[in-house]
């Protein structure tokens, strides 16, 4: 079931009336970068259709991202099934995995890989998260960078290896830090500017209601760190995925050097390219 382009205006004006403000990015407002309609994964959408390298474009339906696909349902499976989603790319700690489960990736018939972006969940008692949550997102981003030195190349090599494994979508628990620096650094390797970037992962911010509305309907303690965090974090504030991107070029000079310093080698990057730009 896709959804319309009126239904998806409606649907974005409802969760963030501001969306439409002067300065926003319109391409991420296409009505294809959000394809289904999902009951119970409220932050998927195509990472398709964004200016990259040359002028070229970052091809529709070959990546996705996506909140927790551990909680579709069987509409949902069959939903997914219609965009033939062939690799489920699972960002979660080992304790998510155990406490929540997997997406329905055998009835989907995909490749499934639990490839951890952390080995932790952030401790709720962190003060600095508290005093300056801004700075704490750069930071907890810095972090999921540097450890990601598997994962990521993993990623990008499948893309620029594999076509037959894609459409590929990677996900996490809400769909905005492990899987917003994720999609950083493959739109950011396509040649997507900064601002662009940006704006697709301030774009989580329309989901977040719905998934707190959901989550509060949950008596769990999930439920309630869920519902705890600092607005910020929520909110998914561009100038936090800026100045993270920002400081990532201080230290690489571009996303180039910093897939390079993970181990991909120019010919890896040079096929990734080939693959994900029109």
């Amino acid at each position: 079931m896709t959804i319309s382009p009126t239904a998806t205006a409606a649907r974005i004006q409802r969760t963030d009336p501001t969306v439409d403000s002067a300065g926003v990015n319109p391409t991420t407002r296409d009505p294809r970068r959000h394809p289904l309609d999902l009951e119970r994964v409220f932050n998927f959408r195509d990472l398709g259709g964004y200016v990259g390298l040359g002028g070229r474009t970052v091809a529709w339906e070959h990546l996705y991202r996506a909140d927790g696909l551990n909680r579709a349902t069987d509409t949902d499976v069959e939903r997914l099934r219609s965009i033939g989603i062939r690799t489920i790319v699972d960002l979660r700690t080992h304790a998510e995995l155990k406490d929540s489960g997997t997406a329905a990736h055998e009835s989907l018939e995909a490749h499934f890989a639990h490839r951890p972006l952390i080995d932790e969940l952030w401790p709720d008692d962190d003060v600095a998260r508290r005093a300056d949550p801004h700075r704490y997102l750069v930071d907890r981003y810095h972090e999921m960078a540097d450890r990601a030195a598997s994962v990521l190349p993993e990623l990008i090599g499948w893309v620029a290896d594999h076509p037959e494994r894609m459409p590929v979508v990677f996900h996490c628990s809400a769909g905005k830090d492990r899987t917003g620096v994720t999609a950083a650094v493959l739109l950011g390797l396509a040649g997507v500017d900064h601002a662009t970037i940006a704006d697709d992962y301030h774009l989580s911010a329309l989901a977040m209601a719905d998934l707190v509305a959901w989550v509060r309907t949950l008596d769990t303690e999930a439920a309630t760190a869920m519902v705890d965090q600092p607005p910020v974090f929520l909110q998914c504030p561009p100038e936090a995925m800026l100045t993270f991107l920002a400081e990532l070029d201080a230290r690489y000079g571009d996303m180039e050097g910093f897939v390079r310093s993970l181990g991909v080698d120019d010919a890896t990057i040079g096929r990734y390219r080939a693959v994900i730009l029109d």
